[in-house]
């Protein structure tokens, strides 16, 4: 199975740390052909911060944004637009 980058995490450390940052928006691309970190760790990750967006990619590997930079580029648009909308256009660091 690939490298398990994942095993040492502390999912209530996890949990913690994603309770200060999700309300700041997170979305997460997965590769669904990714041989480093197959895509049953990411959904493990997703179900522990389940209200960030988790989107997966077909046919991409270890490195979206080098092998689909386009679809990447569509999802995070999609993400921002969604995440304008929702927070009526106001980012956290416009105040």
């Amino acid at each position: 199975m690939g490298i398990d980058l994942f095993r040492h995490l502390d999912p209530v450390l996890l949990n913690d740390q994603a309770a200060k940052i999700v309300p700041l928006g997170l979305t997460r691309i997965w590769g669904e052909d990714d041989p480093w970190i197959p895509l049953e760790r990411g959904k493990a990750l997703h179900a522990l911060i389940p209200q960030a967006v988790f989107e997966t990619l077909p046919g991409v590997g270890h490195l979206p944004q080098l092998e689909a930079p386009q679809l990447v580029l569509e999802r995070l648009n999609a993400f921002y637009q969604t995440k304008a909308k929702t927070d009526e256009g106001s980012a956290p660091w416009e105040g």
